[in-house]
């Protein structure tokens, strides 16, 4: 009788964890300001990190391919294998593994930049948010318009989307 391996499930891509996040500090952040100029960061802002999401499950899936756990197994073999007995042969062959692992080890950093990043574009966007509503609810504050006050924040969120752009330009030239 020959055993044959089921095919494993096609595992769903996860949800955007930020989405729900982003959706609700843009609901918060439409209420209370007119500016457009505002309005077109914070939707920059949406693009950027759906471009983020995306590179992050096609590095996810390149890993998936790649086998992370097989890597690993098959360079300590190769280590135990070369010095057992050593030879250029075995040296050879655990400089490639060693490689390997280390380009694997470099995608699993570049996922977690983009988690980080998106992370901090999401929580600047909620400081965003957050002062927009303060803002609004002051006396005397005339709508939520006087945006002179959101200047620092706005920056974080110019830099967050730099930071986003250059994390995906990067992996483009890859």
């Amino acid at each position: 009788m020959v055993l044959r391996r089921r095919p494993r499930a096609p595992v769903p891509p996860p949800p955007e964890l930020w989405q729900q996040r982003f959706d609700s500090a843009l609901r918060l952040i439409g209420e209370h300001v007119s500016d457009p100029s505002i309005l077109r960061r914070v939707s920059d802002l949406e693009v950027s990190l759906v471009t983020a999401d995306a590179d992050r499950r096609r590095l996810e899936a390149t890993l998936a391919q790649l086998d992370t756990e097989r890597a690993t197994r098959e360079l300590k073999a190769a280590l135990r294998r070369n010095l057992e007995s050593p030879s250029p042969a075995n040296e050879a062959l655990v400089d490639s593994l060693k490689r390997r692992h280390e380009s694997i080890h470099a995608l699993q950093d570049r996922i977690e930049l983009l988690e980080r990043s998106v992370d901090q574009t999401i929580a600047d966007l909620e400081i965003l948010a957050a002062s927009t509503v303060e803002l609004a609810l002051r006396p005397g504050a005339g709508g939520g318009d006087r945006l002179g006050e959101h200047d620092a924040v706005i920056a974080d969120l110019q830099r967050d989307l730099e930071v986003l752009e250059q994390v995906h330009r990067d992996l483009a030239d890859r």
